[in-house]
């Protein structure tokens, strides 16, 4: 086989990778800044705002009259001057705004639900690496023995061949069957192989690339559950797990939307001033060409129709976020008790597996010597090569799908944050 385009060659770089390139990860922080800048918006509400107004007015059409001038009143053009500045400089500051105070707090509870969702996907990212270096090292290893399996056939092909040559108990039939055995090993060697380069194109994929990525040998699969820089942390009870955390946050968002609703029932106070300047002073209300104003805003806000009507969508989304916050613990519960079955069943079923090895290899051993003294006939031979090979391919995937349940049970009560 070519060579994968890359090789991963630790698990810190792994890690590395993807906290640069995974699509997942990126997405997700992404998403986090826009629940901070929600949070800097709704702050924004509580802040004063300065704004700045000018107007520059020139009338094209002039008349005769009276303008009343800074100096008094004259006969003549009016307006006069026929053009006008003004500019004014306005300042509201926020005095009492209990809804705003009140969805500035929700807006920071978003900000934790978004930091949560991003590191509840940083532990589905890892786990999911895990997961896909354990079958590209599985798949691995079954072209291997897919390739040892293809040898001892073609060994007892030529074994058989021999034997036939020699006037042994081995016939055609018997010929024909071992290099069928051939063909059934080649067949499994070919599948094996396009096995092994999906299984790196999956890796890629993982790592927001197209090409396929190897896994050096030198790798450990459990070195996960050890590595301390960037393992990550088993929690102590589900309810710790960050997508049972932003769930429950998301319902308490949900819960306080209801009560921003009646937060709208109270009255709003704001402080404004205003410093103005207009190039007529006669005009202005103090005769002079600047002028400063300090006074407040009081609103109140009796009847709103739509008031009734978002408080009931609002009832409607705080129930669905608290099915949802439930629906996600018993999830979380159920995937740590599965997760804990597996590697008790994994583990029990590798015991099995080497037990069946040993004995089918042994087997295996012991039939080759019966074939060459004539004692046993091709057929119970091509059995117990069939046997043998079954057996290994049963013990190395075995072997892996422990240390893979061992990995799934340690990310199903787990916490990262690359």
């Amino acid at each position: 086989m070519a060579p994968p385009a890359k090789i991963l060659k630790s698990w810190s770089e792994g890690v590395s990778l993807l906290r640069a390139q995974s699509p997942a990860i990126r997405t997700m922080i992404a998403r986090a800044m826009q629940a901070e800048g929600l949070s800097q918006q709704a702050l924004g509400r509580l802040l004063p705002s300065v704004s700045v107004v000018g107007t520059f007015d020139r009338h094209l059409i002039l008349g005769e009259g009276n303008a009343f001038l800074a100096s008094g009143i004259r006969q003549g053009t009016i307006p006069s001057p026929p053009q006008t500045v003004a500019g004014t400089l306005g300042v509201v500051v926020p005095v009492f705004a209990p809804r705003q105070w009140f969805d500035k707090i929700s807006a920071d509870r978003g900000v934790d639900s978004a930091a949560a969702a991003t590191k509840d996907v940083e532990r589905v990212t890892l786990a999911a690496l895990a997961d896909a270096i354990g079958i590209v090292v599985t798949a691995e290893r079954v072209v291997d023995i897919s390739g040892l399996a293809l040898r001892s056939a073609l060994v007892t092909l030529q074994l058989t061949e021999n034997t036939a040559k020699l006037g042994g108990k081995a016939t055609k039939l018997d010929v024909l069957r071992a290099s069928q055995e051939v063909s059934l090993s080649r067949t499994q060697l070919l599948r094996a192989r396009e096995g092994l380069l999906r299984a790196r194109e999956a890796l890629g994929t993982i790592f927001g690339e197209s090409v396929g990525w190897g896994v050096t040998r030198e790798l450990k699969l459990d070195a996960l559950l050890t590595d301390r820089p960037f393992v990550c942390q088993r929690v102590a009870a589900i309810e710790q797990r960050d997508d049972v955390r932003r769930a429950q946050i998301d319902a308490l968002i949900s819960a306080r939307n209801v009560r921003s609703v009646d937060y709208s029932l109270f009255p709003v106070l704001q402080a404004v001033s205003g410093l103005s300047y207009l190039s007529n002073g006669a005009q202005s209300p103090n005769g002079r060409h600047v002028t400063w104003t300090v006074g407040a805003l009081f609103s109140w806000q009796l009847y709103d129709g739509t008031r009734s009507g978002q408080r009931h969508f609002n009832e409607g989304a705080q129930r669905v976020a608290e099915e949802g916050a439930r629906d996600v613990s018993r999830q979380a519960n159920l995937e740590a008790t599965q997760t804990q079955r597996a590697v008790d069943l994994t583990e029990a079923s590798l015991k099995v597996s080497a037990a069946r090895r040993e004995a089918a290899m042994e087997a295996d051993h012991l039939s080759r010597v019966a074939f060459t003294g004539g004692v046993i006939t091709n057929l119970e031979l091509t059995d117990a090569t069939r046997r043998w090979r079954e057996a290994e391919f049963d013990l190395a995937i075995n072997e892996f799908d422990v240390v893979r349940a061992r990995l799934a049970n340690h990310f199903a009560l787990a916490s990262c944050d690359l």
